[in-house]
């Protein structure tokens, strides 16, 4: 008579359900030795597990098909597939066939290769050799080599040609380093072009993104779209222009060099993008004013903008009244990477945001030091009381910097949705005891450094966060005993609701 549990492992969504626990994890892969894991598509691929999945492919013949998705569902590298045909490596490191592709092996291979939906091949110095894949084609007759592939990275090459998919979603190219060659490269962007009918996602680096430019207009499907360009070669701003004019994009980052010059004709406006949610933009200011210019009548939540040296007068003056039309929609705001002339001393530079009232994310970050005062901090968490996530964090710091702890209860009073806070305090000198609050703050961040007695600072933060997650600053012994003081005063306080309930 079957048990219960053999009723429940004849069922595939349960087994499919523990083997993907089981092999490709998707916490973070800080608990696992180096070199014991690959990571795959933000999954942590322990190798340990993989060995677990085979060997579970091979002990039950129920096993095998679920075992085997999950074990090949994400790869980080074509060879363990083409070591089933007899894979070799080389005297100058490439990979070559050592035999003749008999109908046994190559009806593994097909096993195999049907089940690889995620494949992320990011070190380039391992390479197949071009005759691999040739021959690889010759008996797929015109069939995919990968079916069921949903998202790849992969360089810009021309074995690229031999990865189309009729499933392929996402395409990164920001993989390994690329030796350009005009033509082929002209040739394999057309072949994108052409297989892009379900692409929804492309990433691209300096020189695959000069090459995908001339035929962007060709991606109609496409969701998400990010482009990288370098200083060398020189980029023709009306070519970048063409990306305004695909109106499926959700989500554009455009990162341009900061030497990108100003084009003698004026660049032609285009509005089309009227579903876009999501824009990044990194480049010269003159670039990013036409960009927000295109983008006026899509209704953003979330932008980032990151300048070159842009003086504070021009940001301010220039690039402020462009938020307008984004009033209304705009939760996430980031700022970084300019430099105002000297420290940040005053809130004239964010305080034209403030008029944002729906912002629910803020980030801040100038290549020059902040040093705001405790009333310019009451200020800032006055002006958002809906705000969620705040970082005031500049690329550098100073030593003491104005602001204490006691601009924490700011923020505790009058921002009650807030989870993470960054900020620049100066906590050497703790004041008396903040009223007790029970803000659901989840993560703080205090820069420069923790300094003075790491009791007494815990016990002013917990008394107004007593939900922390995380405390932490650049000091990283002070940090970590700050939080474990922080946790103990948290496990007390819950002992104590404990025993209260059990005498109740």
């Amino acid at each position: 008579m079957e048990s219960a549990t053999h009723r429940a492992l004849q069922i595939p969504e349960v087994l499919h359900e523990i083997f993907s626990k089981l092999g490709a994890q998707q916490n973070s892969p800080v608990n696992l030795p180096f070199g014991t894991y690959e990571t795959v598509n933000g999954a942590a691929i322990a190798h340990e597990h993989q060995h677990t999945l085979g060997a579970l492919a091979r002990c039950c013949r129920g096993f095998s098909d679920p075992a085997l998705d999950v074990l090949w569902e994400y790869m980080g590298s074509l060879i363990p597939l083409f070591k089933v045909l007899g894979l070799k490596r080389g005297d100058n490191d490439n990979y070559y066939l050592s035999r003749s592709i008999t109908p046994s092996r190559w009806a593994r291979f097909e096993l195999y290769a049907r089940r690889m939906r995620h494949l992320k091949c990011d070190n380039y110095g391992e390479e197949v050799d071009d005759v691999v894949f040739l021959r690889v084609a010759q008996c797929l007759q015109g069939r995919p080599l990968l079916p069921s592939l949903h998202s790849l990275t992969f360089p810009f090459s021309a074995q690229l040609f031999h990865l189309a998919s009729p499933s392929l979603k996402r395409l990164d190219l920001s993989a390994g380093d690329h030796q350009s060659e005009k033509d082929g490269d002209a040739a394999i962007s057309e072949w994108i072009a052409e297989s892009s009918d379900q692409l929804e996602d492309l990433t691209a680096t300096t020189e695959s993104s000069l090459f995908i430019l001339p035929t962007i207009g060709r991606f109609n499907t496409l969701r998400r779209l990010e482009l990288w360009f370098d200083s060398w070669p020189p980029l023709d701003p009306h070519i970048v222009n063409k990306v305004f004019t695909l109106r499926s994009l959700v989500e554009l980052t455009l990162i341009l060099s900061k030497t990108l010059k100003r084009p003698s004709t004026p660049l032609s406006i285009v509005t089309d993008m009227h579903d876009l949610r999501k824009l990044v933009l990194s480049g010269p200011l003159f670039y990013i004013r036409h960009a927000l210019t295109c983008a006026a009548r899509a209704p953003l939540a979330s932008l980032g903008i990151y300048l070159h040296k842009d003086h504070i007068g021009d940001f301010k003056n220039s690039l402020n009244p462009m938020l307008f039309p984004w009033r209304g929609t705009l939760r996430s705001l980031s700022l970084g990477e300019f430099e105002p002339a000297g420290l940040l001393q005053d809130l004239t530079v964010i305080e034209p945001f403030f008029e944002l009232r729906k912002l629910r994310e803020f980030f801040f970050n100038p290549a020059v030091p902040i040093d705001f005062c405790d009333k310019d901090l009451l200020v800032v968490a006055k002006a958002w009381p809906e705000m969620e996530m705040l970082k005031l964090d500049g690329k550098s710091s100073i030593d003491t910097p104005r602001a204490t702890l006691a601009a924490l209860q700011s923020f505790a009073l009058w921002c009650p949705k807030l989870r993470s806070l960054c900020l620049h305090l100066g906590v050497a000198h703790v004041l008396s005891s903040p009223r007790v609050m029970s803000h659901r703050l989840h993560h703080l961040t205090i820069y420069p450094n923790i300094d003075g007695d790491p009791v007494v600072i815990a016990r002013y933060i917990d008394a107004l966060f007593p939900s922390l997650l995380s405390v932490t600053s650049q000091h990283r012994y002070k940090e970590t005993e700050v939080e474990r003081m922080v946790k103990q005063f948290q496990m007390v306080r819950d002992e104590d609701v404990w025993r209260r309930n059990m005498v109740h």
